[in-house]
C-alpha cells in the first residue's frame, strides 16, 4: 500500500509538472499582456522598462525557470492587473467554489445514485424508461443553455430566486442545479450499468436463496461491489467542481475559482491564469489518489502489489 501511494504521488508530481508546463506555454503564445497595462500615449522606453520591471524581457525558458524557482520558495508571481500576489487573488475565490461545489456534490449523490439503483432493479419497466429519459436529455442540454433557461423562469419570470451573485442560500440555488444536472444524468446512467452487471452475478442469487430481504441484497451486497466504478468518475467529478466550473460561475456572476481564470485569460493575467491551473491541478491529483485508495476500503479483494 504505502510504495502504490509513493508511486502514485511520483506520477502525481509529473502530471502537476506537465500541466503547468503546457499551459505555461500557451499563455505566453497568447500575447503581450503589456499591451494591455500601458497607455497609448507611452513612449518606447516606458513600455520596455514595465517589460523589464515584470521580467517579461526575459527568453521564455529564463521565465519558466525563475517561475518554478518562485513557486518552490512559495512565490506563485504577482497578478499583473492587480499587482498583488496571484496565490492569494485564487485562494480568495477558492471559498466561494467550494462552497457551490459542496452543495452541487449533495445534490448529485443524493438524486442520481438512488435513480440508478431504481432504475436497475425496475430494469425495462416505466421507471428504468423515465429515469434514462432524463439522464439522456441531461447529458444533451448545454450548461450555459440551463442556466439561462433557469434564470428566465425562476428569477425573471417568477422572481423566486436571484439571477446572479453570491449571498444566501437562495443564490447557491440556480447554480447548484445548473452545475449538477450533467454530472447527474452520468452518475445515474452509470450507476445503473453497473447495478445491472451485479444484479447477474451468482452470489446475489445465492444471497436471494438464502431469504435476504431485498433491500438488504440490493443495499449490502449489489451497491457495494458496484460502487467502485461509481466512485471514480464520482472522484472525476468532485475534482472538477472544485476546479472551478468556469460556464457556471460566468453565467451567473458566481465569484469562484472559474471566473477568476476567464477573466484573467482575458485580461492575460499569466500569473493567476498558471496559479488557478497549478491548484487545480494538484486537486485533481489529490482527489484521484483518495479514490484510489478508498478502492481497498470498498472491495477488500484489491491488493496494492
Amino acid at each position: 500500500m504505502g510504495r502504490f501511494l509513493v508511486r502514485r504521488f511520483l506520477r502525481g508530481i509529473l502530471v502537476v509538472l506537465g500541466v503547468s508546463t503546457i499551459v505555461f506555454g500557451i499563455t505566453h503564445l497568447s500575447g503581450d499582456p503589456v499591451s494591455l497595462l500601458v497607455d497609448q500615449e507611452w513612449t518606447h522606453e516606458q513600455v520596455e522598462q514595465v517589460r523589464r520591471d515584470l521580467g517579461l524581457d526575459k527568453p521564455v525558458y529564463i521565465q519558466y525557470v525563475r517561475y518554478w524557482q518562485n513557486v518552490l520558495l512559495g512565490d506563485w508571481g504577482q497578478s499583473l492587473r492587480y499587482r498583488r500576489p496571484a496565490l492569494s487573488l485564487v485562494w480568495e475565490r477558492f471559498p466561494a467554489t467550494v462552497e457551490l461545489a459542496a452543495v452541487t456534490l449533495i445534490i448529485v449523490v443524493a438524486l442520481s445514485i438512488p435513480a440508478g439503483v431504481i432504475a436497475a432493479v425496475k430494469r425495462g419497466g416505466f421507471w428504468d424508461q423515465a429515469i434514462m429519459t432524463l439522464a439522456m436529455v441531461g447529458q444533451s442540454w448545454p450548461t450555459f443553455w440551463l442556466g439561462l433557461v433557469l434564470i428566465l423562469v425562476f428569477a425573471v419570470k417568477f422572481h423566486w430566486l436571484p439571477t446572479s451573485g453570491r449571498g444566501g442560500f437562495d443564490h447557491l440555488i440556480l447554480p447548484a442545479f445548473t452545475l449538477a444536472f450533467l454530472p447527474m444524468a452520468m452518475m445515474a446512467r452509470l450507476t445503473r450499468s453497473a447495478m445491472l452487471d451485479v444484479l447477474r452475478a451468482d452470489y446475489i442469487r445465492t444471497a436471494r436463496a438464502k431469504g435476504l430481504r431485498n433491500s438488504t441484497v440490493i443495499v449490502r451486497h449489489a451497491l457495494r461491489n458496484a460502487a467502485i466504478p461509481v466512485v471514480t468518475i464520482l472522484g472525476i467529478q468532485v475534482g472538477s467542481l472544485l476546479a472551478g466550473a468556469v460556464v457556471t460561475e460566468t453565467v451567473f456572476a458566481w465569484p469562484g475559482v472559474g471566473r477568476a481564470a476567464v477573466e484573467a485569460v482575458q485580461q492575460r493575467d499569466y500569473p493567476v491564469v498558471q496559479a488557478v491551473v497549478l491548484l487545480t491541478s494538484v486537486v485533481f491529483v489529490t482527489v484521484n489518489l483518495a479514490v484510489d485508495t478508498l478502492y481497498g476500503v470498498l472491495d477488500p479483494r484489491i491488493r496494492y502489489a
